[in-house]
């Protein structure tokens, strides 16, 4: 907000110019503060431990003040305004953000991660990619222990993936065994829905 509402005990509440930015410290680098993946209101930065104990270190603070107001009075400001937090997205990306957003996933986008990598791997010989529709995606987190609704998982890839389903034939590779390891092997079924569409090159942008 570019103005602020300031109310005194008796007296009329007046608006005022404010201008503020808030530095939020947290040793949890993962998940401090909730974020979204296109979040541009956050410059996260990994701040190095200090080498050596310094028991003077606030004073030390306290000195620098001067010599820091001195700089802020006559630096110029070298970054144009780019974006409504002035700044361009680019400019904000570090590793520390890309940590805190991934640490911000939820728990059925990480059920979904690591079942879709598992699946991709373990099918890589016969293909690169796999398709599901949400029903065979609920059911195979339902055998994992997991219960969700098809439509909460198609709400969340469509929403929070950005991808779109398709709606046809499918390959849905599984894995077959008889009375020995030996006799096992892997095979599909042709399937018919709305399915998407997942690879390891689609899971690693997420």
């Amino acid at each position: 907000s570019q103005y602020f509402k300031l109310e005194g005990k008796g007296k009329d509440k007046i608006e005022i110019p404010f201008y503020g930015k808030f530095i939020l410290c947290s040793n949890n680098e993962d998940n401090f503060v909730k974020i979204d993946p296109n979040e541009i209101r956050y410059w996260v930065r990994k701040i190095p431990v200090l080498k050596n104990s310094n028991p003077f270190l606030l004073q030390s603070l306290e000195n620098e003040i001067p010599h820091f107001m001195h700089f802020i009075h006559k630096r110029e400001i070298k970054t144009k305004k780019m974006s409504r937090m002035w700044f361009a997205p680019d400019l904000l990306k570090t590793d520390a953000l890309e940590n805190l957003i991934k640490g911000n996933k939820t728990y059925l986008e990480k059920e979904l991660m690591e079942l879709l990598y598992d699946s991709l791997a373990f099918f890589e010989k016969e293909t690169s990619e796999l398709k599901y529709t949400a029903k065979d995606l609920s059911r195979m987190l339902r055998d994992n222990g997991h219960i969700t609704h098809n439509h909460k998982i198609s709400k969340f890839l469509k929403d929070r993936w950005n991808l779109d389903s398709n709606n046809g034939t499918y390959k849905m590779y599984h894995y077959s065994a008889y009375n020995s390891i030996t006799d096992s092997f892997i095979d599909y079924e042709s399937k018919k829905g709305r399915y998407f569409t997942f690879s390891k090159e689609l899971l690693s942008k997420l």
